[in-house]
């Protein structure tokens, strides 16, 4: 018979569980262990419910927006149509505004460019209708990026 050799504990590098390994060198406790360590993702957090979720680097790479589920990627949608119907309203009215004279068409508040678009950064409820912001189709998207970064959207 063969005799196994007991070497000393080890401590997984993982799960930082002590465990009798079988060779010398080895890190981890478990399969499970050493497959957590070959990971090379992120891991982030919902757009909608803010839960925190594992992806791999390559789809980092080909989304912006990430969801732990369907049901939130669902909710996320549902969100967003219910607001349409608020966003064209306000849309709408600033351009009314600009037709009858009453709202003048500026330059961007950032970097002071001649081609410009409206940011409602109070919202698209009725009474913030014409609170705007005029911004640069680059500073617009950016304002919407820092803003979806900073909170998930929810329904109330």
């Amino acid at each position: 018979m063969h005799k196994r050799t007991q070497y000393l504990l080890n401590v997984s590098l993982i799960c930082k569980k002590e465990f009798h390994p079988f060779r010398k060198e080895a890190k981890y406790c478990s399969n499970e262990c050493n497959g957590f360590s070959r990971r090379k993702g992120k891991y982030i957090k919902c757009f909608y419910c803010g839960e925190k979720i594992y992806r791999k680097r390559q789809y980092l790479k080909k989304r912006e927006l990430f969801f732990c589920s369907r049901k939130c990627q669902g909710l996320n949608l549902r969100y967003t149509n219910a607001n349409r119907e608020l966003r064209n309203q306000a849309r709408y009215a600033v351009r009314r505004g600009i037709e009858k004279g009453e709202i003048k068409r500026k330059n961007c508040e950032i970097c002071m460019e001649s081609d410009t678009s409206t940011h409602h950064y109070l919202g698209y409820e009725k009474e913030h209708w014409l609170d705007i912001q005029w911004l640069c189709r680059r500073h617009h998207i950016l304002e919407h990026h820092r803003l979806s970064k900073n909170k998930g959207r929810k329904l109330k």
